[in-house]
């Protein structure tokens, strides 16, 4: 009797997400969860049986363009799971509209509840090193308003399909979470939960490992970058210090470096700059004002974070200085905006991004509702802040323009 072959059908899955870089690794990590147990990942939903859309929920713009791609993607076959952090934020309105699995950010493993039966389990797939490609289209989707057509178009839309590269660059993110001292506008620390910081040992591993790789630019990140260690009897300096000692040809990239930290660890942070091997860091200023960084409660003084920077410039010339300011944020006079614009030039950062105040549900800050400043005055401020970079010669990127 002729024995009869079994085909087991390969079951696929189509991941999608949106938000910053600690979900793009969240994304890739979970592709390669899938992948060991024997799924194919596709990049359509419409043929796909299982759906993973992984949300952000920082700002307005962000809810409201994850609400609609969940409706988007309930209507194709596949059974739609929900990940990332929009849940957490605000999950009264989500519940109206969605009702179905999800996985949060602050508990990944979630999903071994969804598929009890894959014999490689979350916690046993590593965490990811590489950022998971973006849906160019819905990230286009979910910015063209900041678009501005003029001299900079085509450099504004390549800039938004290729904002990060998914191929050239290794990542290794140190620490999930974030600390007790909350910024009063922040709403991630509801969705990312508190610090955890992994073993010093296995952060070198992975860098070793990009080396070993023969990548030259190697990102340290996450949530609260500074604040890696506190949790288990360690510091950022620690981590530094082992990192800068290795030996190879690579640069090292610091993604959300809180100024606070910078200041706390001033002196051991400038002994690390010396040797060069840290060419670039992101550390979001969001204000160049005593009274409105106290507001947000920043936790330092813009005279401080101006002397770290500057001694930092001094100590490393080439390094490249990327931040992030706040535009409107509840209160903000003309004249402390103003003060923001000059606080870039005189601290002589590379890279700006900018980004428009979002009030989100529940926050610190919502004793300022009545206090927000015009959307008219804030695309005025907008426009300015253009102007200003532009004629001081400082790339900069437009996050939402609303």
């Amino acid at each position: 009797m002729e024995r009869l072959k079994v085909v087991l059908k390969q079951e696929k899955v189509y991941i999608e997400f949106m938000g910053c870089s600690q979900r793009s690794l969240d994304a890739r990590r979970f592709e390669d969860y899938f992948i060991k147990n024997n799924f194919a990942v596709v990049d359509h939903p419409k043929s796909a049986e299982h759906i993973l859309f992984i949300s952000c929920a920082c700002r307005n713009l962000d809810e409201n363009f994850a609400i609609k791609r969940i409706e988007e993607l309930k209507r194709y076959r596949g059974r739609l799971i929900l990940g990332g952090c929009l849940k957490a934020i605000n999950k009264e309105r989500l519940e109206k509209v969605f009702q179905g699995p999800v996985v949060e950010t602050a508990n990944v493993y979630e999903m071994e509840r969804i598929f009890p039966h894959f014999k490689t389990k979350l916690s046993e797939t590593p965490d990811a090193n590489r950022l998971y490609p973006r849906n160019k289209l819905q990230i286009l989707r979910l910015y063209l308003h900041s678009l501005r057509p003029g001299l900079n178009f085509f450099r504004s839309v390549k800039d938004y399909l290729g904002r990060k590269n998914t191929t050239k660059n290794w990542y290794v993110r140190v620490s999930w979470g974030c600390v007790k001292e909350k910024c009063t506008y922040c709403s991630i620390w509801k969705a990312i939960g508190e610090l955890k910081s992994k073993r010093l040992e296995d952060c070198v591993k992975e860098f070793n490992e990009g080396i070993r790789k023969a990548y030259k630019d190697i990102f340290i990140t996450a949530d609260n970058l500074g604040a890696y260690g506190l949790d288990i009897n360690l510091t950022f300096p620690d981590l530094l210090r082992d990192i800068v000692k290795i030996k190879g040809d690579f640069n090292i990239h610091l993604e959300n470096l809180h100024p606070c930290w910078i200041i706390k660890y001033l002196e051991e942070i400038i002994l690390l700059l010396r040797p060069g091997r840290i060419t670039a860091a992101l550390c979001p200023l969001q204000s160049g004002n005593d009274r409105v960084l106290s507001l947000m409660n920043r936790r330092h003084t813009i005279a401080q974070a101006k002397e770290s920077f500057l001694r930092i410039r001094e100590a490393c010339p080439s390094i490249k200085l990327h931040t992030q300011i706040i535009i409107g944020f509840p209160t903000e006079t003309e004249l402390e905006f103003e003060e923001t614009l000059n606080s870039i030039k005189e601290i002589g950062f590379n890279l700006v991004l900018l980004h428009v105040y979002s009030r989100r549900p529940n926050l610190q800050d919502r004793h300022l509702i009545d206090q927000e400043i015009s959307p008219g005055v804030i695309n005025r401020r907008m426009e300015k802040a253009e102007k200003f970079l532009n004629e001081n010669k400082i790339t900069h990127f437009i996050y939402s323009s609303k």
